[in-house]
């Protein structure tokens, strides 16, 4: 598994060139996320949920989760949806940069 650099995901989402995807448990979400980060749990990706959460399918999503397998799953599940721009920058445990609630 090839983690997306935290430090140019940070970079990215600071320009508003890609939005963050937390596909964690609701639980885990409600503890602390990324600021403005989109929640889509992964085990609940659908062509319905994805779509509704992530209307465009070749902006740039940078996918995370607590230490980036799930991640990986939904970076699958999205590709195999038809998107085009997603990657797995790991998890929260590697994102130096604080979280929000």
């Amino acid at each position: 598994m090839k983690l997306f650099d935290t430090k140019e995901a940070k970079a990215l989402l600071d320009a508003g060139k890609a939005i963050a995807v937390d596909v964690r448990h609701a639980g885990e979400y409600t503890e602390g996320h990324i600021a403005g980060a989109v929640w889509l749990e992964n085990e609940k990706i659908t062509a319905e949920t994805a779509a509704a959460a992530l209307p465009d399918k070749t902006q740039k999503y940078l996918i995370y989760c607590h230490s980036g397998m799930r991640a990986e799953q939904a970076k699958k599940k999205l590709r195999d949806l038809g998107y085009t721009d997603v990657e797995n920058f790991g998890g929260v445990i590697n994102w130096p940069y604080g979280l929000t609630k």
